[in-house]
């Protein structure tokens, strides 16, 4: 996200990836950062300005495509929590999003890896290696974790991914997951 002027987010901050997006990326680049949880879609197509980024989950970019928001040249879409499907980004696209941004990871493990356009494999950020099918994160002392991904990935290469399913049988809803089988459990009760 470098080289932007003003984060604005739809996301609460009290998820790891929501603090790492909406509070630790702009104190770390010095940019200003706006909650825009109270906007409007019209307040905050009003409120955008060039080169900003907004990052939301793609219910929210559902929602914002709906009623219709509008964004200067080179706003920058951020997006996590579920996958991103083409018509989606087709849509965002149209409204004035140059750039799209799709990010990988869990309140477990942070930022995984990125993505810029759905069809494409995700790329581990440079702090993460692979270790079979699973994942190695690398500690800035040298020292590795393996870690057991919440998705089935399918390689592509050392550093690219597909993902191809949960682990855990989750289905993601606004990055809440949603477990069925425990769902139809307490409805069974």
């Amino acid at each position: 996200l470098y080289g932007r002027r003003r984060l604005l987010s739809f996301v609460a901050p009290h998820s790891l990836l929501g603090l790492e997006l909406s509070i630790l990326t702009p104190n770390l680049l010095c940019i200003e950062s706006v909650d825009a949880r109270g906007l409007t879609p019209d307040a905050l197509s009003k409120s955008l300005l060039f080169g900003d980024v907004l990052v939301a989950t793609p219910t929210l970019w559902r929602y914002m495509m709906q009623e219709r928001l509008k964004a200067p040249d080179n706003t920058l879409a951020v997006s996590f929590g579920e996958p991103m499907t083409p018509d989606l980004a087709a849509e965002m696209r149209k409204s004035g999003f140059g750039v799209l941004r799709e990010l990988y990871g869990s309140t477990e493990t942070g930022l995984i890896a990125w993505r810029d356009t759905p069809g494409e494999a995700f790329v581990l950020f440079d702090h993460w290696r692979r270790d079979g099918d699973d994942l190695l994160r690398i500690h800035p002392d040298g020292a590795a974790r393996r870690i057991e991904a919440m998705d089935s990935l399918n390689w592509t290469g050392e550093r690219g991914f597909e993902l191809a399913g949960r682990r855990d049988g989750a289905i993601q809803i606004g990055a809440v997951n949603v477990f069925p089988d425990a769902v139809a459990a307490t409805l069974r009760s």
